[in-house]
């Protein structure tokens, strides 16, 4: 098959991937498409190649978001650490684009730091 994206039909099942991956329905045409992270910067790109602007603004860039795993073909959208929770954590300088930062979260504390909290 030739795939070309962003796809213009994306046909999401997250139903039968939930089923494949815990072993309750046999991959019949594909196994579930599964990517940890995509880059700000080739979503961004995506984006743009759909005919949508970007935006850095927290409730369409959860748009620009969902939108760029959805064209992808991915039958999810990985909502992780970063939906508006603070976090400690360093943060550097990022040697891949002059204008970012990378961050990371420290091992010594969380969110959730007594039975109080």
């Amino acid at each position: 098959m030739n795939y070309k994206v962003p796809l213009k039909n994306p046909s999401p099942d997250i139903t039968n991937a939930i089923k494949i991956i815990m072993g309750e329905s046999p991959i019949k045409n594909h196994p579930p498409l599964v990517e940890y992270l995509i880059d700000p910067v080739h979503m961004k790109r995506i984006i743009e190649m759909i005919g949508e602007n970007w935006s850095d603004e927290r409730t369409k860039s959860l748009d620009n978001y969902i939108e760029c795993w959805y064209r992808l073909g991915y039958d999810y959208v990985r909502i992780e650490r970063d939906a508006g929770f603070a976090t400690g954590g360093k943060e550097v300088a990022d040697t891949t684009v002059k204008e970012r930062t990378r961050k990371w979260v420290t091992m010594k504390s969380g969110i959730i730091n007594t039975w109080d909290d």
